[in-house]
């Protein structure tokens, strides 16, 4: 495992933080002008992810400075729900920026070649190799993190994104709005201890939307 980084991974999370927060607080805003919003859910994804790919390479290994750095740069173009080709622009800035920021030179083509490949549900080919560990771990657990309940609570909070769909304890229960083809996405994890953790997961979740549809009296 690579040395502790230093310098540049403050600068990383301020600058994913501020660029979250600025479109959050069109979204959720807080209790007064200039308050932090009451929910911010990119960064908060952005932490699970971090939390799950150090997860994985606890098992699978890989370079610390980049997994690291590229969890924090995959979603920058993405600070809340919409975000076109988010992981190609992240890669470029990455690019131009990395070395500015006192990360290792070496690495920068590492951590732009992991960005510009997690986006979607389907896993590049080119993903597969011994030299491209961490662009295998930076995808499964981006696509952990779409399953569990704390992604049911995602649902609801992250709704308000959406105001013109109406949200209801119904809609709630829908499980077909918060596991679109989980069993597909469960497949193509690079992992197979990823893979089994989508599976406990989802499972909780698939009970999590069966009891909340039989306290509503839902079939």
């Amino acid at each position: 495992m690579a040395e502790q980084p230093q310098s540049w991974l403050p600068a990383l999370k301020e600058g994913m933080t501020a660029a979250s927060r600025s479109e959050a607080v069109k979204i959720w805003p807080g209790s007064a002008e200039g308050m932090p919003p009451y929910f911010d859910y990119r960064i908060e994804h952005v932490l699970q992810v971090e939390r799950l790919a150090l997860w994985l390479m606890g098992f699978e290994g890989g370079d610390l400075d980049v997994v690291l750095a590229s969890v924090w740069v995959h979603d920058r173009f993405k600070p809340q729900v919409e975000g076109r080709d988010h992981a190609a622009a992240a890669a470029e800035w990455f690019r131009a920026n990395g070395s500015a920021m006192g990360f290792p030179a070496g690495k920068i083509l590492r951590v732009c070649h992991a960005v510009e490949n997690h986006a979607g549900f389907v896993p590049p080919l080119d993903l597969v190799g011994p030299d491209k560990v961490e662009a295998r771990i930076l995808f499964d657990a981006d696509k952990l993190d779409k399953f569990g309940l704390h992604a049911v609570i995602y649902g609801v909070l992250a709704h308000a994104a959406y105001p013109a769909v109406p949200l209801t304890l119904e809609s709630v229960a829908n499980p077909a709005r918060s596991l679109p083809c989980a069993k597909e996405i469960r497949e193509r994890f690079f992992f197979q201890r990823s893979a089994d953790l989508a599976a406990r997961n989802i499972q909780r979740q698939t009970d999590f939307y069966r009891a909340l549809k039989d306290e509503l009296g839902l079939p």
